[in-house]
């Protein structure tokens, strides 16, 4: 009886459900397929066991620094033709006497961000700026800055006092004309009409020989004034005998209701 028992229990030993034969028995291959992230972990685990692993941007340059670190044979071809022209190794190509001879290759400086050439140049020389350095760069970018501020203001002003300045002429012109005044020089250049020149090309390039032509002829003392001079006579004279105010864009009844309506006698009054 006793060793039908010791039969039995060894037999429900060797069929134990936590034993390494059924736990092999149990593990079936999965069918799902490895992702690229799983198979690129398992080439690089399989890697390391082999040894290190480096990049492929790591072993492009170390290519690159053995290729140029390595000095040209003397069976390269390149080489073959300098030597029949008397070089040697060490010499500099080109004249010899010169301080600047080079006798290495220029370095080449590779460039891996992707910014535009130059742009990735700015950040390695600001950090070599002294504080100092860096100061004065700053305030002489301002100051090219405040220039170019300062030009394009003076430009606007000289083309508003041109605008105006046309504006007051064509109504001193036509409010002279409407009293019966005879012609003067606040008036617009007159311009000559050709017999004959019907089409507009024609007109355009009439005016401009006109124009050359009264060029040649004495001018007043109007002419010779700077535009904001010009504006200023102009603009006094309207004030004065028409009542007329070009930023108004109105003729005024008298020089009290003039006083007493418009705003004031400059361009800046009427802002």
């Amino acid at each position: 009886m006793k060793r039908q028992f010791e039969e039995t229990n060894e037999d429900t030993a060797d069929d134990d459900y936590m034993s390494d034969a059924l736990l092999g028995i149990a593990q079936v291959a999965d069918p799902r397929p490895l992702t690229y992230s799983e198979r690129r972990k398992k080439q690089l685990l399989e890697q390391q066991k082999k040894g290190a692993v480096k990049s492929r941007r790591e072993q492009e340059k170390e290519r690159r620094e053995a290729g140029l670190t390595t000095q040209l044979p003397e069976d390269n071809k390149g080489f073959k033709l300098l030597a029949k022209m008397g070089y040697q190794k060490g010499m500099s190509i080109g004249p010899s006497a010169t301080e600047q001879a080079l006798t290495e290759p220029i370095a080449v400086v590779v460039k891996n961000d992707r910014l535009g050439i130059g742009l990735g140049d700015d950040a390695p020389a600001k950090r070599l700026r002294t504080q100092a350095q860096q100061r004065q760069l700053d305030e002489e970018m301002e100051a090219a800055q405040e220039d170019y501020r300062t030009q394009m203001n003076r430009k606007y002003e000289e083309r508003k006092i041109l605008s105006d300045l046309r504006k007051a002429r064509v109504a001193c012109e036509t409010l002279d004309l409407a009293r019966g005044f005879p012609r003067q020089d606040f008036w617009l250049p007159e311009t000559k009409i050709h017999e004959g020149d019907s089409s507009e090309e024609q007109r355009l390039v009439n005016e401009v020989s006109d124009g050359e032509e009264s060029e040649k002829e004495l001018q007043s003392e109007f002419d010779v004034m700077e535009p904001d001079l010009q504006l200023a006579a102009v603009n006094l004279y309207l004030r004065a005998v028409h009542y007329y105010c070009i930023w108004c864009g109105h003729a005024y009844e008298s020089n009290e209701d003039l006083s007493a309506k418009c705003p004031g006698e400059t361009a800046d009054a009427h802002d």
